[in-house]
């Protein structure tokens, strides 16, 4: 059963939760094209370390974050969202300024995947609901089909958060089959962990941030943060794809 979905505000936010204390979207009343949450902010960092992307499929659109931000400050970003669950996707445009132009793929993420050959330039992957994590993050199936909806230069960036390290070493161990390069950003104060995978390095560090600057200046100071943070994970032997 679909968990049942809560929209909530204050004088600053509007929020959705699955029940709980935790926002699984949000939007600013006062800027809704701004990123309100963390982890959101540094998964846009794929974006600005990539050149000229054209094209990006947003796993777990959930209420619209990134097509707002996008849609403000590059509009030219042809953006396929896919939400799994509709009530979500409803609630998108009714409560959280979805654009009207911007059409939303029902479909769980690993169907859509096998469905498609998007050959997108990144990735984006957000995949919650009330009772956690889908079994598919930690399956190395899964991220073939990640990578076979990938340009050869794109980026996936991935929001998780792991009930345990177990529960992250299974996801990573999954990950690295596919991936040649994955880098872990972990945050100060939420539990939110970020992956960028990709087959060719990111550039290192002061290259790194000055390009991300350079791609998104109205970041500039969350970028230093998390660029700071960054840590790539040692290569591992990648099986036959």
């Amino acid at each position: 059963a679909k968990p049942t979905c809560w929209v909530r505000e204050n004088d600053e936010l509007r929020w959705m939760s699955f029940g709980g204390a935790a926002m699984q979207s949000a939007m600013s009343l006062a800027a809704p094209d701004r990123l309100v949450l963390q982890y959101t902010e540094a998964m846009t960092m794929a974006f600005a370390l990539c050149e000229q992307p054209h094209t990006l499929l947003n796993l777990g659109s959930g209420c619209g974050a990134f097509e707002r931000f996008f849609g403000a400050v590059a509009p030219s970003l042809r953006i396929t969202s896919v939400e799994a669950n509709p009530t979500v996707a409803r609630i998108a445009r009714e409560f959280f300024k979805l654009p009207a132009q911007q059409p939303i793929e029902i479909s769980r993420a690993e169907v859509f995947l096998s469905q498609h050959n998007s050959r997108s330039d990144l990735v984006f992957c957000d995949l919650h609901s009330g009772a956690g994590y889908p079994q598919v993050l930690a399956e190395r199936s899964f991220y073939q089909l990640i990578h076979n909806n990938l340009n050869q230069q794109g980026t996936l960036a991935l929001n998780l958060l792991p009930r345990d390290g177990e529960e992250l070493s299974q996801m990573l161990a999954a990950l690295r089959q596919v991936f040649r390069w994955q880098y872990l950003l972990e945050f100060d104060d939420i539990e939110n962990i970020v992956i960028f995978a990709t087959n060719t390095p990111l550039p290192q560090q002061p290259q790194l941030l000055s390009i991300a600057i350079r791609n998104m200046p109205c970041l500039a100071t969350q970028y230093t943060a998390f660029s700071n943070s960054l840590q790539y994970l040692p290569a591992a032997p990648l099986t036959a794809r």
